[in-house]
């Protein structure tokens, strides 16, 4: 199955709030309304940035964008939620899991370091487990050979960055799956930008941070 991009992104004018949803679901209400109001035109990602929680702007593939704003966390690892209901999991710019997408990555799981997750210098292979939605394929080994290709000017939606892009080229020998996500982050590490893939089936989640996380 080929996820929709429209099942994933909806726009944040199409929100719709009842007397029983989170909390979380209505500030991300109320920050919408502050945003964008009733025209229905794509958020101002400068105005997103004011509001007092931490964001990020999401694209599926070459969908509209969509504010992400942060909903909770556990320790470093940090639960973002949509407009529609769909939840990603990230653990220091890593996407972990997500919930609510027709084919979910259901688990992630490392072996050894990883350095995006240790924010640690990009080379050699590393190795990590995933779980998926897809075909109902658990336990799957992921092999990723890294590559630091220097420093790049980025712009985040009005803040210009120069990040260092780290490559993760990766293959999934039980399932002949090979597909490379990117990275930019900063000196201390702290991935502002990436690319990465989620599922066989579907485009890759390309994601901005616009207000980072400060706990």
């Amino acid at each position: 199955m080929v996820i929709s991009r429209r099942a994933f992104l909806a726009p944040l004018s199409g929100l719709v709030l009842s007397g029983c949803v989170s909390d979380n679901l209505q500030r991300l209400g109320r920050a919408s309304e502050i945003i964008i109001g009733n025209s229905g035109q794509a958020y101002d990602p400068q105005q997103a940035r004011q509001l007092p929680y931490a964001s990020m702007d999401v694209r599926l593939g070459i969908s509209m964008q969509s504010l992400v704003i942060l909903a909770s966390v556990e320790g470093e690892t940090l639960h973002w939620l949509t407009a529609d209901k769909v939840t990603l999991i990230t653990r220091q710019g890593r996407v972990m899991a997500t919930s609510g997408l027709p084919e979910d990555l259901l688990k992630t799981l490392p072996w050894g370091d990883d350095p995006i997750l240790q924010r640690s210098p990009a080379r050699g292979q590393t190795l990590r487990q995933i779980d998926l939605h897809y075909r109902s394929l658990y336990g799957l080994v992921v092999e990723s050979d890294w590559e630091e290709q220097g420093l790049e000017t980025v712009d985040t939606y009005g803040e210009v960055r120069t990040l260092n892009r780290v490559v993760e080229r990766c293959r999934c020998r039980r399932f002949d799956w090979d597909f490379e996500n990117t990275f930019w982050r900063d000196e201390r590490g702290f991935v502002w930008h990436s690319v990465q893939y989620f599922s066989p089936t579907a485009p890759p989640l390309q994601m901005r941070i616009l207000k980072p996380y400060q706990g």
